[in-house]
């Protein structure tokens, strides 16, 4: 027993002496077992390493990659990412591979490499920034967001969920810079995006009832803005909100701006109409809250806005602006309730559905409604005499109204709440006041005639015979 305990550790000890003093002598090729990307180049010179990877670019970097996902095809060339092998860092990785370390460090991998392999793989680069671009614009071709199921504002039937899918950008970033090597005709990896609320979950509920809706009107005309409706109205669109729990406008919304799906239209900032990422969001909030407020729901963070709005009465809208100003109310029901939003053409519908155990009527009023005359903005105006004036912008009236809101029974008024006390600013008139000065009128005397005096008969030139008519000659 000992001496095959022995003879085993000297046979050992000569591979390894064998593997040692291969590693000593052993300078000019590749060591045995050693692969690039899966080409064994054991015993190879560093000029044949070269030449491999060399070669093993050139192909890649000539071959787009074809994915596919439900028929469709998507192609990449690797010159649209500026993928290529980096040669250099590849062979010195390759080359230095069993000379590097201390003897014994050497002597131990070139052995683990005669017996096992050892695949170095190849050093790439490629400009991420670009690959992730094609990345998001297949995605935006791909991705299918879930719906939550829903109630039919027009009828109150259950509207069944849809599964969404989403392209796995990560998984996918991986899947091509593997195919760039491998050259593969792959699918793209897509997930299932599973919606918060199935049709299960609202019979669960017992959501039903109508508590609440209310319909505003848009101008589908401007497009940016419809768009900015509708991408509110959407994320909004399928919330349940549990008895007791608070809904944040914002929160649910999130940032306006253009990564989340927003666009540029008219809003209002300091009093004034101007373009804004965004501008549209407030009409579905100003609808939201009118819903809510038919509801019986209580209103937790509300702001009127600073003009009057052409959607809704005074007294009645809700503003919001992100990171300051936001639409927050409470489910007071002993129920969970559905927020559901719908945009069909020039219209916005917003609905609550719940469970109504009380049956009572809610009525908004607006009362003690007072109009502010606008004021008068004069602007010199150089381009028009003194005393003319232009009309640059028309003046609108703002006002002040109070809001109720009151519940009935049967008829009977049960109690009643004061909503809000608004002030909405009026639109000053822009006058354009001319200061360009009028010309002097200046009175001239009246003008000279000059006459050339008539010639006597013997003033007339000779050799001329004056002309008589037979008529004269006869009277003569």
């Amino acid at each position: 027993m000992k001496k095959w305990v022995i003879g085993c550790c000297l046979l050992g000890l000569a591979v390894f002496l064998g593997v040692g003093v291969a590693v000593m002598t052993n300078a000019t090729t590749v060591f045995a077992g050693i692969k690039v990307d899966g080409y064994d180049l054991g015993g190879a010179s560093r000029a044949e390493l070269e030449k491999l990877v060399h070669d093993r670019g050139r192909s890649i970097s000539k071959n787009p990659l074809v994915f596919f996902y439900q028929g469709q095809k998507y192609t990449l060339n690797p010159g649209a990412v500026e993928y290529s092998i980096n040669e250099a860092a590849t062979v010195e990785a390759a080359w230095r591979y069993g000379r590097e370390g201390f003897f014994w460090q050497r002597a131990v991998a070139v052995f683990r490499a005669r017996k096992q392999g050892h695949d170095v793989p190849l050093v790439i680069q490629y400009n991420e920034v670009k690959l992730n671009n094609i990345l998001a614009e297949w995605a935006s071709k791909i991705d299918r967001p879930a719906k939550n199921a829903s109630l039919s504002l027009a009828t109150g039937a259950v509207v069944p969920e849809q599964i969404g899918i989403r392209l796995d950008v990560n998984r996918s970033k991986e899947l091509i810079l593997r195919e760039f090597r491998e050259q593969k005709n792959q699918t793209l990896v897509v997930e299932e995006v599973r919606p918060h609320l199935t049709a299960g979950d609202i019979e669960k509920s017992g959501i039903k009832d109508l508590l609440g809706i209310y319909t505003t009107y848009f101008n589908a005309s401007d497009t940016n803005r419809t768009l900015n409706i509708y991408v509110a109205a959407e994320k909004i669109n399928g919330t349940l909100l549990q008895p007791g729990e608070v809904f944040s406008y914002n929160g649910v919304v999130g940032p306006r701006d253009i990564a989340h799906g927003f666009k540029e239209a008219m809003e209002i900032v300091d009093g004034e109409f101007v373009p804004g990422i965004g501008g549209g969001v407030c009409q579905v909030s100003s609808t939201l809250y009118n819903a809510v407020l038919y509801a019986g729901l209580n209103v937790v963070e509300r702001t009127n806005h600073s003009k009057p709005l052409s959607y809704v009465p005074v007294g009645r809208d809700a503003t919001v602006a992100y990171g300051y100003l936001d639409f927050k109310f409470t489910n007071t029901t002993t129920t969970p309730v559905l927020i559901l939003a719908e945009v069909k053409g020039n219209q916005l519908k917003m609905g609550i559905f719940g469970k109504d155990n009380v049956g009572e009527t809610v009525e908004i009023w607006v009362i003690d409604q007072r109009e502010i005359p606008p004021g008068v903005t004069k602007k010199d105006d150089p381009s028009i005499f003194i005393g003319e004036t232009k009309e640059e912008k028309q003046g609108l009236p703002g006002y002040e109204a109070t809001a109720l809101r009151i519940w009935t029974l049967n008829g009977q008024e049960v109690r009643r709440e004061v909503l809000s006390i608004d002030k909405y600013l009026p639109t000053n008139a822009i006058i354009r006041v001319g200061t360009k000065p009028v010309p002097t009128k200046i009175d001239l005397p009246p003008a000279a005639t000059t006459m050339s005096p008539l010639k006597k008969e013997s003033e007339k030139q000779p050799g001329k015979k004056k002309n008589v008519a037979k008529d004269e000659l006869k009277g003569s």
